[in-house]
């Protein structure tokens, strides 16, 4: 899911990912891209959907996450393929303009492995699959929100107002107290991405 969600980021700015299968001539197959692609911009104004949850994030949260990905933790990969499917079925029922936590729920439901979703959940460290992907959204807008403000402190100031909203629209709003919570952690997010 934060790999899906940090390529439509990328997308959305314009810094496509490799993401080329490779034909028996070594060529890549633009077909598979653009279905990819495709899938991608489906989803994308239900992952950048504002999220009504006000749960607090915290530190633990944000290690919970870290430590799942540092281990390549298996029930949050198995986690991550059923959120994929479900978000498919779930772009498909639902009408553009839903909130992200209706989104996830219908997601929740229609990945028909709800309950193998909450146990992955749970062994990580969160109370259900509901809690780990607004968490975990969370966290990832937040992060990319903190890189995209050193960015936008370069341009000239009359274009920041620009630059933030654009970048909201693009990717969904980090909100300022999930920024704060996710800072310390943004450069072994950074050390993570680049393994």
């Amino acid at each position: 899911m934060i790999r899906k969600l940090l390529f439509i980021g990328a997308l959305a700015l314009g810094l496509s990912q490799n993401m080329q299968a490779e034909t028996a001539q070594g060529m890549p197959n633009m077909n598979v891209d653009m279905a990819e692609m495709q899938k991608g911009m489906a989803l994308l104004p239900f992952l950048t959907a504002p999220i009504e949850s006000n749960d607090k994030l915290t530190s633990k949260d944000v290690e919970l996450l870290l430590d799942a990905i540092k281990k390549k933790d298996k029930a949050y990969g198995k986690y991550s393929e059923g959120m994929e499917k479900g978000y498919e079925k779930a772009a498909q029922v639902l009408k553009k303009g839903v909130s992200f936590d209706t989104f996830v729920k219908k997601a929740i439901e229609l990945s028909g492995v709800q309950d193998e979703l909450d146990k992955e959940a749970k062994s990580i460290g969160y109370d259900n699959a509901l809690e780990l992907t607004l968490k975990s959204t969370r966290i990832v807008r937040a992060m990319m929100a903190l890189e995209m403000e050193k960015e936008i402190a370069k341009a000239p100031k009359e274009q920041q107002a620009m630059m933030r909203n654009m970048m909201s629209g693009m990717m969904g709003a980090g909100k300022p107290e999930d920024m704060e919570v996710v800072k310390p952690y943004l450069e072994q997010f950074k050390q993570l991405q680049e393994k």
